[in-house]
């Protein structure tokens, strides 16, 4: 199993590379990271990303535009162990 651990960060030199954390309640969830992977391309189009993760529900991932936005939802895995 791999885990991918998102840790808030600011810099005040570069804010586009600050990583922000609201957090209401912990998740824990489990995706298909060969999907995953093709989702985060995206993010080379944006310097905005926001991920919106709940338990049972799928996970919002959005890229902001300067004519607006791309938006996936992507479903975590229901069992199963392995990641592709």
């Amino acid at each position: 199993k791999r885990q991918v651990h998102v840790r808030q960060y600011t810099d005040s030199e570069n804010p586009d590379k600050s990583v922000s954390i609201n957090i209401s309640e912990p998740v824990s969830l489990n995706f298909n990271l060969h999907y995953f992977n093709n989702i985060t391309k995206a993010a080379t189009l944006s310097d905005t990303v926001t991920l919106q993760l709940a338990d049972g529900t799928p996970a919002s991932i959005e890229y902001k535009l300067p004519s607006g936005h791309i938006r996936y939802y992507f479903a975590p895995k229901i069992g199963g162990d392995d990641d592709v």
